[in-house]
């Protein structure tokens, strides 16, 4: 949670996650996409998630692998697939990425998927890197 949240760290309590949970639900509903979870295949454990939120429009990667799964492969083969999912069956025509300036592990993240760094923007009243990803990128 260290780089998550407008209040990057503050662990959210209970009922915020269920409303968090009911909306990302809710999202499924009225756009057809969202967050995908991801599970270890051999031992069925819960890994993290990755999808889509979407602000103004334009679709925004969202993705959270565990801290113990870290160094695996499971962040960059779960965010590949969905960008890739989001251009061929959702017909985007480009994905957006929000990440803290100093979450290097993101940011890395983002340059093995071919996203292009477009630079510091304010994203809510938070400092963030801003990303763009084309189809053509992947």
């Amino acid at each position: 949670m260290r780089y998550i949240g407008v209040e990057a760290g503050r662990i959210p309590s209970a009922n915020e996650v269920k409303a968090h949970v009911q909306r990302a639900v809710g999202v499924w509903r009225t756009r057809g996409y969202g967050r995908w979870s991801a599970f270890d295949r051999e031992t069925g454990d819960f890994v993290g998630f990755s999808g889509f939120r979407c602000e103004d429009g334009m679709p925004e990667l969202v993705s959270i692998v565990h801290e113990r799964y870290w160094g695996n492969g499971y962040a960059t083969e779960a965010a590949a697939a969905v960008i890739d999912y989001g251009f061929k069956h959702l017909s985007f025509t480009e994905v957006c990425a929000y990440v803290r300036p100093e979450n290097e592990r993101a940011r890395a993240l983002l340059d093995r998927l071919g996203a292009e760094y477009i630079g510091i923007v304010d994203f809510h009243g938070v400092e963030g890197a801003a990303y763009s990803i084309l189809p053509h990128n992947i």
